[in-house]
This record gives structure tokens, sequence and C-alpha cells, in this order.
């Protein structure tokens, strides 16, 4: 899927799934809303991967942009050069990524997604932040993985012990990324979560 539909595909998800676990807007408002914007990144997060990704620019993290930002450095305080330095290095480590991972790759194993995910917990843990935050990132970035199962060339969901591309549906079901089918499959998904989420709520 394109990253505007995960990012669509994502925040659904990860609202629905705040929503039914007792985090909602009006009640927790801060942490509705941070959850939803980690979950939302998370659900782009699996495509550093692929060059010009949807997750680097919503960040702005372009090397090129960020070593311009630099070499401006006497025009800029401390805390802007922090900032600037910190860009580069995230930046030239998603260069790294893109130039030896394959699309859809280690970053779209179920492995990888589950490993990030005990990461998450293990830092709302540890420095005592609200388990909503971590549950929003574990949601958004398996959001991607099931986006992405659902198109024609599938997602190593079980790799590296099966080295193989799962589709989640029958292949004629499956949509082509960038197509008009992608649209449709993405409202049926929206839907679906949506339909989940209320019966949830009123069960």
């Amino acid at each position: 899927m394109l990253g505007q539909s995960h990012a669509i595909l994502g925040a659904t998800a990860v609202g629905s799934a705040l929503m039914v676990t007792g985090t909602n807007i009006v009640d927790h408002p801060i942490t509705f809303i941070f959850g939803l914007t980690i979950g939302t990144l998370a659900a782009l997060l699996p495509d550093i991967d692929s060059p010009h990704n949807t997750f680097r620019k919503s960040l702005g993290l372009n090397t090129s942009k960020a070593f311009r930002d630099l070499t401006r450095w006497r025009k800029r305080n401390f805390l802007q050069l922090t900032i600037d330095l910190i860009q580069i290095w995230i930046a030239l480590i998603l260069d790294f990524v893109d130039k030896f991972m394959p699309h859809r790759g280690p970053t779209h194993w179920g492995a990888t997604a589950g490993f990030f995910t005990l990461g998450a917990y293990w830092f709302c843990t540890t420095f005592s932040l609200p388990d909503p935050l971590w549950i929003a990132f574990g949601v958004g970035y398996f959001s991607h993985l099931l986006g992405d199962g659902v198109t024609k060339q599938g997602v190593k969901f079980l790799a590296p012990a099966h080295d193989k591309f799962i589709r989640l549906l029958p292949k004629f079901l499956c949509v082509r990324t960038g197509s008009f089918g992608e649209k449709i499959m993405l409202s049926f998904l929206v839907s679906l979560i949506l339909g989940w989420m209320f019966w949830m709520l009123i069960g």
C-alpha cells in the first residue's frame, strides 16, 4: 500500500484500539493524541526500507536538507544545532537501511513487529509512561503488515523461519499498490475496524 493508505489504516486501527481499551479523547485527551500520533508514525515505520518513504517525509529526515541546515550553523542556536545533528544521524541511518535492505524485507517481518512492540513496552515500563502508548505503537506497526498483506506481493510474515511472501487473502482478491482497488480495500478494512470497535463498545 501507499504511505497515505498506511497512515489512514494505522490511525483508524490505533484510534479504535485506544477507544476499546478505555483511552478515549474525552477522558484522556493527551494520552489519546500522543498514542494516535505514535501509532500513525509506527504504521509508516516499516517502509523505511523504501526510498522517499512517507515516514521520512513526515519527519523531514532528508539528508541533503539536514546538511544544508547545518551549513547555516552561525545563524542557529544550540538547540537548533543539536536538532540538526540528530536529524543528520537519523537520515544517514535511513540512507544505510534504504541502500542495503530490500523493500518488504526485515522491517516487514512479523518477528520484527513483535520485537519493536516489546521494545516499546520496555520503554514505557522503564520510564513509567502510559500503557496505551506502547499498545498504539504495536497496533500501528502491525496495521502496516496487514495493509501490505492484502496486496499482490504479500509480506514475509513468518520470516526468517519461513522466507516466503504470504498473502492474507486469495490472490484474486488482493490489490496492486497504488491502484483503485487499493482504495476500495482500504475502505473495506477501515469499515471492518470501525465495525469491530462499535461492536466491542456496545457488547
